[in-house]
């Protein structure tokens, strides 16, 4: 789901191909659409005091 942009390497970007790793992609975007899903059903923001309460 989304789109991959991927852009060029240039002489100032020292350690950025660390941050381009296709695992370490995967996992963000588990835990981004995740966010996303709680912020969609209003879930973050919730007042329950406790987790039965939820």
């Amino acid at each position: 789901m989304g789109y991959k942009l991927w852009t060029s390497y240039r002489k100032n970007m020292q350690g950025a191909k660390e941050h381009n790793d296709h695992q370490l992609m995967a996992i963000r975007r588990t835990i981004e659409s995740d966010f996303s899903l709680l912020s969609y059903y209003n879930a973050e923001n919730n007042r329950a005091r406790n987790i039965t309460g939820f």
